[in-house]
């Protein structure tokens, strides 16, 4: 059985602005270093053996400040980046349908749509189910901790679950929150929790 436990880092300024931050390498605000605190908090009575976590600082700052007691060795994985927003990086929602409604149109239409210097929907899932086929050889036990990005967990979790990569859009995943998976060789991926926040 592996206990997968999936935290989303803490808040940047470029969500605070809801600007769709992909690959561009923003810092943990202060919101978000207190939300990788809590995330921590959360965690301490929980025994780890691995952690994984984007290369990506917002989503690595919070690994570190997660395992800053435990001391064990941080896992880096490009696999594990964010959704490549390509020409929407740091842009809002209003300024990309503005500046570029019928690329978002076939983006949002079409999965394998690639957008310019960035990421199609089934590339990244791609991408994500190529990181968990080789994760799950290498655990089929074991408590695991991976700290990443929104769109990444929501793959995870879709890709787990057997869904197909557009999917993914029917979870929401919360800035600093802990998600966990059991999985077992024998059965379907059971989320035992979601979006959790608040300390036990």
């Amino acid at each position: 059985m592996v206990e997968l436990f999936l935290i989303r880092h803490g808040e940047t300024d470029s969500n605070d602005k809801n600007l769709y931050t992909g690959w561009t390498n923003v810092p943990l605000n202060s919101t978000g270093k207190n939300q990788a605190l809590n995330l921590k908090k959360l965690l301490e009575k929980e025994h780890i053996d691995f952690i994984y976590s984007s290369p990506l600082r917002r989503a690595l700052f919070t690994a570190e400040i997660i395992n800053s007691d435990r001391h064990l060795d941080i896992v880096e994985s490009d696999l594990l980046k964010e959704f490549n927003f390509g020409i929407f990086e740091n842009m809002t929602y209003k300024e990309i349908i503005k500046r570029y409604p019928d690329i978002f149109k076939l983006w949002t239409a079409y999965p394998s749509y690639k957008i310019h210097n960035g990421d199609s929907f089934r590339d990244f899932h791609k991408r994500i189910s190529n990181f968990l086929n080789d994760f799950l050889l290498k655990h089929n036990s074991g408590r695991i901790l991976i700290v990443s990005h929104g769109g990444t967990i929501r793959s995870i979790i879709s890709y787990l679950l057997n869904l197909k990569p557009e999917d993914s859009w029917k979870f929401k995943v919360k800035l600093g929150s802990l998600n966990k998976l059991l999985i077992s060789n024998s059965s379907i991926p059971c989320i035992e929790l979601l979006n959790y926040t608040k300390l036990y």
